[in-house]
């Protein structure tokens, strides 16, 4: 299925997607970032209407990388990627301009793929994220992890 995405255009096989997603262990470790990320879940009704139409789970990250917090106030700044099944048809002539899912959430797309899970459908495309996700854990534990 072809999806526009800003200036993107992607070919998704949205059933192989979902198909793997269902049959994949829980991504990431027990590090406290990785328990923040799937604690949390997807920002806004719109991250999880993006995700449930591409067949992705939204907690199923290929990977995630360390986050930062810009204040001790604010959110979490995580940036990662997913694993998808087909093609970018597409993309913004100049460098990677991201799609704006919501206000908290942006993804871009490209053809490489790093750390392709073992036996994921080809071809294989990946979707990387920035995101800003809310301290879901107690505040000790953020006070803790910002020290």
């Amino acid at each position: 299925m072809v999806f526009h995405f800003s200036e993107w255009a992607v070919d998704i096989d949205t059933e192989r997607t979902r198909a793997w997603y269902r049959s994949a262990a829980q991504s990431g470790c027990d590090c406290l970032s990785c328990q923040i990320f799937r604690a949390a879940g997807a920002s806004s009704e719109a991250v999880e209407q993006f995700f449930r139409q591409l067949g992705v789970e939204y907690r199923k990250s290929a990977e995630l990388c360390i986050p930062y917090c810009e204040t001790p106030e604010g959110p979490m700044l995580y940036d990662g990627w997913y694993h998808l099944c087909r093609i970018i048809l597409a993309q913004p002539v100049y460098g990677q301009k991201g799609h704006q899912v919501d206000k908290d959430f942006s993804v871009w797309f490209s053809p490489d793929c790093a750390l392709l899970e073992e036996g994921f459908p080809a071809p294989a495309m990946e979707m990387r994220f920035h995101a800003k996700i809310p301290w879901v854990l107690d505040q000790k534990a953020k006070q803790e992890y910002l020290l």
